[in-house]
């Protein structure tokens, strides 16, 4: 009885510590809307990871487990505050992929452009490009300007790519 009191059941039979949560909550500090900001290992991401009965996964992932329970295959649990540290279980909630990325859009967080890091345009270029273009250049001439290839730039200019420039 006594492992009873010591251990709980998340997701299937795996027991794990009733001081789990706790353990991982203690390594927060404050931040404002609430957010428990983990102080613990941070990935170059900005996500939180942490070891919990021998697994390592996303703290958050691990706050949500023993917090509200399993997650289903294929889920994703998502952050309401937009702070990949955060460990908060009232600002944790479970989404498909889809909806975290649409989140993501929603609220301006899904990097495009410039912002993506193999980026070789910017929104300038691309806007002088298609300038370019109208004037009668042709994509050839303004990839090799842009010092691009030939698809990137016929992307941009047909606008399958850098819609936002």
């Amino acid at each position: 009885m006594a492992s009873v009191n010591k251990a709980i059941i998340v997701g299937g039979s795996k027991a794990i510590p009733k001081d789990a949560l706790q353990r991982l909550l203690s390594k927060t500090e404050p931040a404002p809307g609430g957010c428990m900001l983990y102080t613990g290992c941070v990935q170059s991401n900005g996500y939180a990871r942490a070891t919990v009965n021998r697994k390592t996964d996303y703290a958050h992932r691990h706050v949500y487990r023993l917090a509200k329970g399993p997650i289903p295959k294929g889920m994703d649990v998502c952050h309401s505050c937009d702070m990949r540290r955060c460990i908060s279980s009232d600002h944790l909630f479970l989404g498909t992929r889809l909806d975290n990325m649409r989140d993501a859009v929603r609220k301006g967080r899904q990097a495009k452009g410039n912002r993506l890091p193999n980026a070789k345009l910017s929104p300038s270029v691309v806007r002088a490009a298609r300038l370019a273009s109208a004037l009668g250049a042709s994509t050839r001439e303004i990839a090799l300007a842009a010092d691009v290839e030939r698809s990137t730039m016929r992307s941009a200019l047909k606008g399958h790519t850098w819609r936002h420039a």
